[in-house]
């Protein structure tokens, strides 16, 4: 077996039917086996207050999902991925080029940007015939023999493989040998958008399906149509409809009913990337939803750290290591959950004049907007009780003295 080295780090800045219900559904060109995988290992979740289904971890409770929602002011998390790619023993017929690896982790980067997640990347070519072509049966065997720092990166294996397998954030060999991403050359490369929907699975998103193909029919986890409770049945994101799977096209749902509800299938977001709508990853592939982003920084903050690139992201403290890092290992505290370390905080909010100091001017400016309501005094409302009073007279006293 021989080992070929490679590094390279990228990352972008800037008439109706009736549907029967099946165990596992995919398409006549792809198909992911995660969810499978997942389901063969016997992994039992548990039930919090009055939700219908187990959950896997805290990141399943939508309060706690929606602290993660995105905005302006949100991180970028920035992760390591490993390359594996596997030859014949001579070194002939490579499952990758160092081109094809290139132009992939640019359509990943661009389909995460959005969502303030990113990826660098190292490689490896293998030369060992007997994992050039591999099956199911011996993902084990393979994994065991090549995974490199697991804990540390997400292992991406580009082989002969007929679909695509990635581990879900909770599942016991996430960060393990057993864990990573085995991927098909033939939906590896330049405008194919599988390792997206692979690495959504490792982020922590189920498919949008999930709700009806790949659980039991009517369960309680069941995600049906013109139910409410998208936010604990399905693939836990409400913003997700309840989806039929694969049917081949773009656009809105097939004359297709719900047979647990007896109602059609409406909205089906085809081009949501943890879809079926198309089989080859390019056709309708082209966005996750907001709470499916909140989903993957949560289970990424409770579950990956290990990933977390330390020399890129955010460096608000100029050290060299990424804030994110610094917050992780507890060189910086983050008392309110911002992402942001607490001594990069802009100033006092105290601090009306922004003159660097929380003074007696600050005191005459509150107290000339004493008992407005908020919104419309909101910026003096420092407590959020909508109200200026004496609890903001409080914060200010606290905050008094230099900024």
């Amino acid at each position: 077996m021989l080992i070929l080295l490679g590094c390279m780090i990228i990352a972008m800045g800037s008439a109706s039917t009736r549907l029967v219900s099946q165990a596992n559904q995919s398409g006549p060109g792809y198909s992911c086996s995660t969810t499978e995988q997942f389901q063969r290992k016997g992994v039992h979740g548990w039930r919090f207050g009055g939700s219908p289904c187990p959950v896997l971890g805290a990141c399943d409770s939508p309060l706690v999902r929606d602290d993660y929602l995105i905005d302006p002011s949100s991180p970028v998390r920035t992760l390591r991925l490993h390359f594996i790619v596997l030859a014949e023993d001579d070194g002939s017929d490579p499952a990758a080029t160092v081109e094809d690896i290139t132009q992939q982790m640019i359509d990943v980067n661009l389909d995460f940007l959005p969502y303030k997640i990113q990826f660098t990347a190292t490689w490896e070519q293998v030369d060992d015939s007997q994992f050039r072509q591999v099956h199911s049966l011996n993902l084990d065997v393979m994994k065991s023999a090549l995974a490199v720092n697991p804990s540390g990166q997400c292992n991406v294996y580009v082989t002969g493989f007929s679909g695509g397998l990635g581990t879900f954030p909770w599942d016991p060999d996430a960060m393990d040998v057993q864990g990573g991403i085995v991927i098909g050359d033939q939906y590896f490369g330049a405008g194919l958008h599988v390792l997206t929907h692979e690495l959504g699975h490792n982020l922590g998103l189920w498919h949008t399906f999930h709700g009806i193909t790949e659980v039991g029919s009517c369960s309680a986890c069941y995600e049906g149509v013109g139910e409410t409770d998208g936010d604990f049945t399905g693939d836990f994101c409400a913003d997700t409809p309840p989806d039929p799977g694969f049917f081949g096209v773009c656009g809105d749902s097939p004359a297709v009913d719900d047979t647990c509800t007896g109602l059609p299938f409406t909205g089906t977001q085809t081009e949501n990337f943890m879809s079926y709508g198309s089989s080859d990853g390019i056709a309708c592939w082209m966005q996750f939803t907001p709470q499916q982003a909140a989903r993957m920084h949560c289970w990424i903050s409770s579950s990956l750290m290990g990933w977390i690139d330390c020399t890129g992201g955010e460096d608000c403290n100029g050290n060299g290591i990424s804030d994110a890092c610094d917050i992780a290992d507890g060189t910086s505290v983050d008392d309110d959950g911002d992402g942001i370390p607490d001594e990069c905080s802009q100033g006092c909010v105290s601090d009306y004049n922004d003159d660097g100091f929380v003074d007696g001017v600050d005191m005459g400016i509150l107290l000339s907007n004493w008992g407005v309501s908020a919104p419309a005094s909101s910026e003096f409302d420092l407590t959020g009780d909508g109200l200026v009073n004496g609890m903001d007279i409080g914060v200010l006293l606290w905050e008094w003295g230099p900024c």
